[in-house]
């Protein structure tokens, strides 16, 4: 019995250290993966949309430093806030602005200041808001805007990045634009005042003003991929490269990634190395396997980054894109049909007929040139066509 019994302690005593040797294992996978996606996601230190502003004051814990009579700036909506000159539209929220068009008055000192924030042991942080500045010149004079750092409660600022005019892609008009910066310089402090500042310089000029703004970690691999431009139609016998831009949202160099595409179910995964895609820059990438078409009709593209740096991306929805190329197996030349609304009468239509006529020698292959004739209201026109002008007209 004596035997039996320690047979049976030795075999618990075994089986326990066994578990316990698991349930060791197990919590050490666990903190590894949690250590693992803490450290893919984004920790958020500051995130203010101002919609909670009930007057025209900057949220609490803010702080507006300002050599204005309209106290600099002020929390509303832009159909409060703008003027004929800093109209900002394409916004319908409450947001924080200065308006120098309609104030007229010295902005040469403009500061919207966060609360006190703490970025000691950080990997990085970032900040990134949406924005609508002009930064237009009149009179010699720029206006001019600026993100700043101070450890000191405001005493003296650093100038973190110089804030360029909210342009669109095709910079032909301002728009509201989300803007990123980094503020990784300060994760050792723990006390970090942030400013955004706008001057006029002594000047008479616009203004400015932003929305949504958020301070925090950013996640190590964070890439955001955009369609370049890609063939829309194509031979029968081309190929087409799977590319486009890539936007490193995190805060560790992407040095490779996992590139996919997929076309009538098949899909192509390859790795590209050797990048150097640094922190909030932008890099092109290029899948290394063209496609090949082999048969006519209409042909959908779903492009994926599948990972960055050897992980899962922080966030993969913006790492995904799609087009469609149709392939046809002749390429017909086609011309264009240009139409001109002329009349015997007109004294300054002889220019038209230069156009057309220069226009027809230069693209002789591509080039239809119709001269569309009316009347006047006084005088008729002997070469009107009356169901084609009316055609042109409506």
């Amino acid at each position: 019995m004596r035997l039996k019994t320690q047979m049976l302690l030795n075999f618990t005593k075994i089986s326990t250290n066994q578990i316990f040797f698991k349930m060791k294992k197990n919590l050490l996978f666990l903190t590894l993966m949690l250590s693992f996606v803490l450290g893919n996601a984004q920790t958020i230190i500051l995130n203010e949309t101002f919609e909670g502003t009930t007057t025209t004051t900057a949220p609490k814990d803010w702080q507006v430093v300002s050599k204005a009579t309209d106290k600099g700036w002020l929390a509303g909506k832009v159909s409060v806030l703008g003027s004929t000159y800093l109209t900002m539209p394409g916004n319908t929220t409450k947001v924080m602005a200065t308006n120098e068009d309609k104030c007229n008055c010295d902005k040469s000192e403009d500061l919207l200041i966060t609360p006190k924030m703490n970025f000691k042991g950080k990997n990085a942080v970032f900040l990134s808001m949406s924005a609508y500045f002009k930064g237009l010149t009149d009179s010699g004079i720029k206006e001019q805007a600026f993100v700043q750092a101070s450890t000191d409660a405001g005493k003296t600022w650093t100038v973190v990045s110089e804030i360029a005019a909210t342009l669109n892609d095709e910079e032909t008009a301002f728009i509201w634009k989300n803007l990123t910066y980094d503020l990784s310089a300060y994760n050792k402090d723990t006390a970090v005042w942030v400013a955004i500042k706008f001057t006029d310089n002594d000047g008479y000029l616009y203004g400015m003003g932003i929305d949504n703004v958020k301070i925090y970690e950013p996640a190590a691999t964070d890439g955001i991929f955009k369609l370049d431009k890609y063939k829309k139609y194509a031979l029968k016998s081309d190929a087409v490269e799977v590319k486009g831009k890539l936007y490193n949202n995190g805060y560790a160099t992407i040095k490779d990634l996992e590139m996919s595409y997929t076309v009538a179910g098949k899909t192509e995964t390859k790795k590209l190395t050797n990048l150097s895609i640094a922190p909030l820059t932008t890099g092109e990438i290029t899948h290394p396997t063209a496609y090949s078409y082999t048969t006519t009709g209409g042909h959908a593209f779903d492009i994926k980054i599948t990972k960055v740096n050897g992980v899962v991306d922080a966030d993969t929805t913006n790492n995904v894109g799609t087009f469609k190329t149709v392939v046809i197996s002749k390429n017909i030349q086609r011309k264009v049909v240009f139409e001109e609304a002329t009349g015997t009468w007109c004294v300054w239509c002889p220019r038209g007929a230069v156009f057309m006529d220069s226009m027809a020698k230069e693209y002789k292959k591509d080039f239809i040139g119709i001269a569309v004739h009316n009347s006047s209201s006084s005088k008729a026109d002997p070469m009107l066509v009356a169901a084609y002008d009316a055609g042109l007209v409506k």
